[in-house]
């Protein structure tokens, strides 16, 4: 819903949110096609969780009784949960204990204290899905961008209809729960078959299963889509000098630090040995190469931590890149392109990234 006369900022920002939360969504529905070998369903993404949602958890933070009395009241009477404050560190010291199903903020609390509580709320791993409603007035319309610039899921305006309220708050649980079911699904299927036992990242067997669905989507929207194999530098002398459980150690933590860098609807997976491989959906070649620096900084700029003497060594990794918006083109073939780069990076020097069909860099 969004109403006349129409600010095209908050429009864009307003959109640009619900293809956010619609890309997450459309991942995990891969994710787990892939683990069950199954088609898509055209009406997977038409799944309702209204029973589920009777009996969410609502936090609404104010600071006025009138206008938090106006956000609470309607929610109590359609039977959710409402916890509410007007202390925003009861707030985040509730949400720590406590599964909240959705935060309503008002900007009454100070504008930019209810960006930083927003911000904070989805940098923390346990509410990062949570969805987070903002509600301001007409005057507002800057900071509604910028909440949802952060990551909060949409906003409302005073003075609204309970109705709109309303639907807005259902919306809201409603994909979370759809949200959480689909991750709930996914980590039900996950097994030996599709998961690397030592790293705990996707195995090879299932990135080929992953990649045969997502060149499909790639390829009805139009988009490009990035591999980044990546491999140790001289991880055999690792396993020769210290001994192949080191070597197991190193290999766990590389995935760890791997997972950090990439969004949560990318891929990583382990192809083999030391090789790593990262898919990366929606990206061209520019964010592609500033995200494979970012990755190689982190594995260089700090030493890895091993159980023998000396306890820190230092790791480089090279890295190759194949970058497709052909998607009539098989997922070996791409992965084919990105390990010749690799090997690449490899015989002219290491600790570099190459690009198919394009000189290496430093």
């Amino acid at each position: 819903i969004i109403v006349r006369p129409i600010d095209n900022t908050a429009l864009f920002a307003r959109v640009n949110s619900l293809l956010r939360l619609k890309m997450m969504a459309e991942q995990w529905i891969i994710r787990e096609t892939a683990l069950q070998d199954q088609t898509i369903l055209p009406d997977h993404l038409d799944m309702y969780f209204g029973k589920k949602c009777r009996y969410s958890h609502v936090m609404v933070v104010g600071s006025e009784d009138k206008k938090i009395k106006k956000l609470v009241a309607p929610l109590e009477e359609k039977k959710y949960k409402v916890i509410y404050t007007k202390s925003l560190q009861d707030a985040e010291s509730y949400s720590d204990y406590k599964k909240i199903d959705l935060f309503i903020v008002d900007l009454d609390i100070g504008h930019e204290e209810a960006l930083r509580f927003s911000s904070k709320l989805k940098g923390a791993e346990k509410n990062k899905n949570t969805p987070v409603l903002i509600v301001g007035d007409e005057k507002d319309s800057d900071v509604f961008v910028k909440a949802l610039e952060i990551g909060c899921n949409d906003y409302i305006v005073y003075p609204f209809n309970d109705h709109e309220y309303l639907a807005r708050v259902y919306t809201q649980l409603k994909k979370n729960k759809y949200q959480q079911q689909l991750e709930k699904n996914y980590q039900k299927s996950l097994s030996l078959a599709s998961v690397d036992d030592l790293t705990g990242v996707s195995n090879r067997r299932y990135l080929y299963s992953y990649l045969n669905n997502m060149f499909k989507e790639m390829k009805v929207k139009d988009q490009k889509l990035a591999i980044l194999m990546m491999d140790i530098d001289h991880f055999k002398d690792i396993n020769d000098t210290y001994g192949h459980l080191i070597g197991d150690e190193v290999l766990i933590e590389f995935s760890k630090r791997l997972q950090e860098q990439f969004r949560d609807f990318d891929l990583i997976a382990r192809y083999g040995g030391d090789e790593f491989i990262a898919v990366i959906p929606y990206v061209g070649e520019m964010l592609a190469v500033e995200i494979s620096g970012r990755v190689r900084e982190s594995i260089s700029d700090t030493p890895f931590t091993i159980s023998v003497k000396p306890h820190k060594i230092d790791v480089k990794i090279s890295v190759g890149l194949s970058i497709t918006d052909d998607f009539d083109r098989t997922s070996e073939e791409v992965i084919d392109e990105a390990d010749k780069s690799l090997y690449e990076a490899k015989r002219t020097g290491r600790n570099k990234l190459c690009i198919a069909g394009q000189s290496c860099e430093k």
